[in-house]
């Protein structure tokens, strides 16, 4: 196949001035041929050769080439990912082709743990820090994004409730502590008194009796509540929970007080049937519609069972449509970009998308001895044996390609930079070593 080169597409890394700090580099610029070609990060800015920014941007040696024939293909596997080919043709050629982005063992993102996305630092050069960056906005094992992603309908809520007595426990407060948050002047004064997250009428500790909630203050909490059919609709939050209306679990649940009238109305606007589910209409206006509603997808967002199977039908769900290349349910994001299959409840399906998925019983559930569980490989991760870790069938240690990647074990992205396999994959992950 003959081939001409093409002027470096600046589309291959956005260019613009911006306020991110980027600390780098450390030792000047590598821009030349040859050391943008010898193998090593002359800067030590933690890109090599092509895949440094100002290798891309001012040497010859890093341009793109395309096809001068009509045969095209598309640019979505780890090879035609970095030959600094145009293979499609489509103005984008590796890193910068979005086909490419989605392979993790390309390492087109720097931004991908919770460090990296809360430093304030552009560290991969694309002019979009922390939460900016699709790296972390969308991250397998980002969690310091979590409120911008439930924001966007990409997590579901927080349930609305307060802590238990364990959770306090564990938080490691003292009884006084614990109690702190429970008069009337506590409970309504807008602070978090106790340190747990919840706040007057929002914990439990000013609102129920058990947990140490004063009479006074019960009685306050007790007027604010939010379960009736007028104050479940009137897009108000009575009880400073964080929930309105029928968002709020005392709007839907007669055990957290909701009146029946007021059950009836939130099921009347949810969207959690097969036929709301399908009809294009965002019936309960919180943004999303249909299968891209939780309330659709989830029941413990109140998913009816015909919804969820209906869902499950036409949303890119299995195994097998998580692995064809094709957008099945036409929402812009296909296979393993798409958070019903990288995030799914299925195990089977989440598979598709993440090696390091356990295959198997999680360690609570081994048994003595446990190195007999490790031989029929009954336990995942790992347990302990005689005062020693041992490791059991892992599927991060088991020398299968089992998310049909081309990666295996500890080669595969998320093998590498799964937190629960750090005893099985230690040390430098692949795009630190690459």
């Amino acid at each position: 196949m003959s081939r001409v080169t093409l002027i470096l597409l600046l589309s291959a890394l956005p260019l613009s001035c911006n306020n991110y700090d980027n600390a780098r580099p450390v030792l000047g610029y590598e821009y030349s041929d040859m050391d943008c070609s010898d193998g090593f990060d002359n800067d030590e800015d933690g890109f090599i050769d092509c895949m440094d920014p100002d290798c891309l941007m001012l040497s010859t040696h890093c341009n793109a080439y395309v096809p001068t024939d009509e045969y095209l293909e598309p640019e979505d596997t780890y090879e035609l990912c970095r030959d600094n080919i145009d293979n499609d043709d489509d103005g984008n050629f590796d890193c910068g082709d979005r086909k490419c982005q989605v392979i993790q063992e390309l390492c087109c993102s720097r931004e991908f743990t919770n460090e990296a996305c809360s430093d304030g630092i552009d560290n991969d050069f694309n002019n979009f820090a922390d939460c900016a960056d699709f790296g972390c906005s969308q991250g397998m094992f980002v969690t310091a994004c979590d409120d911008q992603k439930r924001a966007l309908g990409r997590l579901p809520p927080k349930p609305p409730i307060g802590p238990s007595l364990l959770e306090i426990k564990a938080r490691g407060l003292s009884p006084k502590q614990a109690a702190e948050e429970s008069s009337l002047a506590m409970c309504t004064d807008g602070q978090d008194n106790d340190n747990d997250g919840y706040t007057d009428c929002g914990d439990y500790s000013c609102s129920d009796a058990s947990k140490g909630a004063s009479a006074e203050a019960v009685a306050h909490c007790d007027s604010l509540k939010e379960t009736t059919r007028a104050q479940c609709s009137n897009g108000v939050d009575e009880d400073g929970n964080g929930f309105t209306d029928c968002e709020d679990f005392s709007c839907t649940r007669a055990n957290n007080g909701a009146t029946q009238e007021a059950i009836d109305y939130c099921d009347s606007i949810a969207e959690n049937t097969a036929e709301k589910c399908s009809n294009g209409v965002d019936d309960d206006g919180n943004g999303h519609a249909d299968c891209n509603d939780w309330s659709c997808t989830s029941a413990s967002n109140g998913a009816k069972p015909d919804a969820i199977a209906y869902c499950k039908e036409v949303m890119e769900a299995d195994f097998y449509k998580c692995t064809d290349g094709i957008d099945n349910d036409g929402n812009g994001y296909g296979d393993c970009a798409d958070y019903s299959c990288s995030r799914a409840d299925d195990l089977a399906t989440k598979m598709a998308c993440q090696e390091s998925s356990p295959a198997v019983t999680p360690e609570s559930n081994c048994t003595d001895p446990c190195r007999a569980d490790c031989v029929d490989g009954a336990c995942g991760y790992y347990c302990t044996s005689g005062g020693k870790k041992v490791i059991c069938k892992d599927t991060c240690a088991d020398g299968i390609d089992n998310d049909l990647d081309s990666f295996v074990d500890c080669l595969d992205w998320d093998c590498s930079y799964n937190p629960a396999k750090s005893l099985i994959c230690p040390g430098l992950g692949v795009c630190e070593i690459k």
